[in-house]
């Protein structure tokens, strides 16, 4: 099955192209790794989209924002699905120049999702602090907290927008001629600026709100009040999963993608770690998403509580019945060797 996989996951010399010398192990985990996330995404994303049009809880910007968002990685996610399972099963359909189309498909979505994700993050952190400052009190540990995840999802965000696409496009066709790391085009400077723009205009609005919070509140935030309903206590734990997956998902490739642009590593290394490690990991990320972002439906978190925590506690009940178990056994164990041991001191 691995060699399978890596003739198909890698071109030969037949088509002009130089082979991409991956280890077979390699290969067969990251690729089936990949397809599962992608697959993953693919069906969460239905299931996300469908749960909105049920409820019919798109009255809202930032619902719409969410439904927009399934849908467009939904896009991402089937694309990559479709691609894959072709080039597993053999199709001579994928050629290098359609599957370098595909990522760029791909890449767009993909870079759509991010930017909406940072606009919903920010949405959702302002609605949460103007929310939050009708009843005069702010928990400034966590507007800090947020504060500083934030600022690295930022990091992550544009590193991983500008440079990636332009890394795989060259590196989808494993054509040496193509694969240009230079920031010498004249494209990349323009994206990056515009990119770095709007990502400052969002947190510029996002920060000045919260400046004029802790102005107007310092009263509340010496005295450090927490006073939160149910409903904005969920959507600040949504945000904050949403934040950490996107840390999680893009920091390595913001760590790695600079570093290889320098070019200390060499295209081994590249291709190991960031072309499928990296690349099934971001896939993991997104499939994840539409999870988090099912935490705002009533509806998704009636089905969770009824089918995961009825297994959870179960598995702890089990947990704390054997401890118990271990522990009478344990005990047993030392009454019978007490009287031993008195009668070998005696």
């Amino acid at each position: 099955m691995m060699s399978y996989l890596e003739k198909n996951l890698s071109y030969n010399t037949t088509n002009n192209l130089s082979s991409c010398d991956l280890p077979t192990e390699l290969v067969g985990v990251s690729a089936t790794m990949l397809i599962l996330a992608t697959v993953l995404g693919t069906l969460s994303n239905i299931f996300i989209i469908g749960v909105f049009i049920w409820e019919r809880s798109l009255r809202t910007p930032v619902h719409s924002l969410m439904f927009t968002l399934a849908i467009v990685d939904f896009i991402h996610c089937a694309v990559h699905t479709t691609s894959l399972l072709l080039r597993i099963l053999g199709s001579s359909w994928i050629t290098p120049d359609v599957h370098t189309s595909i990522c760029k498909v791909a890449f767009t979505c993909s870079t759509f999702t991010n930017m909406e994700n940072v606009l919903l993050i920010g949405a959702l952190s302002i609605a949460r602090y103007t929310q939050v400052s009708k009843h005069h009190q702010i928990h400034f540990k966590s507007v800090l907290l947020y504060i500083a995840f934030t600022v690295i999802l930022e990091i992550c965000f544009v590193t991983y927008t500008v440079f990636y696409p332009v890394l795989m496009t060259g590196v989808c066709t494993c054509s040496e001629q193509d694969r240009d790391y230079s920031l010498h085009n004249n494209w990349v400077p323009i994206i990056f600026l515009c990119m770095f723009t709007v990502c400052g205009i969002i947190m510029l609005v996002y920060y000045l709100k919260l400046l004029q919070l802790i102005k107007l509140h310092r009263s509340a935030i010496a005295s450090l009040i927490i006073h939160t309903n149910k409903l904005d206590r969920s959507v600040f734990r949504s945000m904050r999963l949403l934040t950490i997956n996107f840390i999680i998902t893009y920091l390595p490739l913001a760590i790695l993608i600079p570093i290889l642009i320098s070019g200390p590593l060499s295209q081994t290394v590249y291709e190991n770690w960031v072309l499928y490690g990296g690349f099934a990991l971001n896939s993991l990320g997104h499939a994840v998403d539409p999870l988090i972002y099912g935490l705002y439906s009533s509806h998704f978190r009636k089905a969770f509580k009824k089918c995961c925590l009825p297994l959870w506690r179960k598995c702890t009940i089990l947990g704390k019945h054997n401890q118990v178990s271990t522990i009478n056994m344990a005990s047993s164990v030392a009454d019978i060797s007490f009287p031993l041991g008195n009668q070998v001191q005696s």
